[in-house]
């Protein structure tokens, strides 16, 4: 089932015909950056002191062996996912992302400690999003992704997993694949997907620019 949320699609319903017209796109759009850099220093003071059994990741931080602290933070989500944590939190700012995040299995949570409003993950236009894989349990919230391609669901994926989202906003997101690309920002195949407070704009697929179900128990809020 394809599912064109508002605004799912970009003008003409294709994802951009390059990977140079993509960077035009994003290497153009230096105001987003600028917003979310304010929003993140007004919401610094609303970042809790207690993150026990999470590891914190920030655009600042380094992929150390000892990462993962408010202190310490790592750099990237992938670095982050495999600490000994049961889930990440992502501090305030732009997050870039170069590869996708691949979530294997158990009850795994990414979050933000500042809001949506405050945390992007960007891919600029490459390959990135986050996926989840055998009989995962990934809970997303509070965050914000955008320019990000995957074969199938751009920013999100779930196959035989479950995916709960909560106040997530994405952007900017295509299905590339050579064989009918499907769910422009989000692919389910089997499992389960449930989201409230989700929101997905211009983005691109063959079957579904917004949400691709295939198997999938959906539930949208």
């Amino acid at each position: 089932t394809g599912i064109p949320l508002a605004a799912a699609t970009n003008p003409g319903g294709t994802a951009p015909s390059s990977r140079e017209d993509a960077g035009a796109a994003i290497d153009g759009d230096e105001e987003t950056k600028e917003e979310m850099s304010a929003a993140s220093q007004v919401r610094k003071m609303f970042v809790p002191t207690d993150v026990t059994g999470r590891a914190v990741v920030g655009p600042s931080g380094a992929d150390s062996d000892a990462c993962g602290t408010l202190a310490s933070p790592c750099r990237t989500l992938n670095r982050g996912l495999r600490t000994p944590a049961t889930g990440v939190y992502l501090a305030p700012g732009v997050h870039e992302m170069g590869t996708a995040a691949v979530v294997g299995g158990g009850d795994v949570f990414i979050g933000s400690l500042a809001g949506k409003d405050a945390t992007l993950i960007d891919c600029r236009g490459g390959p990135g999003g986050i996926e989840a894989r055998n009989n995962a349990s990934l809970r997303v919230r509070g965050l914000s992704m955008a320019r990000c391609t995957n074969g199938h669901g751009g920013c999100l994926s779930a196959r035989s997993s479950h995916l709960l989202l909560r106040d997530v906003a994405l952007s900017e997101c295509h299905a590339t694949s050579p064989t009918d690309p499907k769910g422009g920002a989000i692919y389910c195949e089997g499992g389960a997907f449930a989201a409230s407070g989700l929101t997905v704009t211009r983005s691109s697929a063959k079957y579904g620019g917004g949400v691709h179900l295939f198997d999938c128990k959906a539930s949208l809020k």
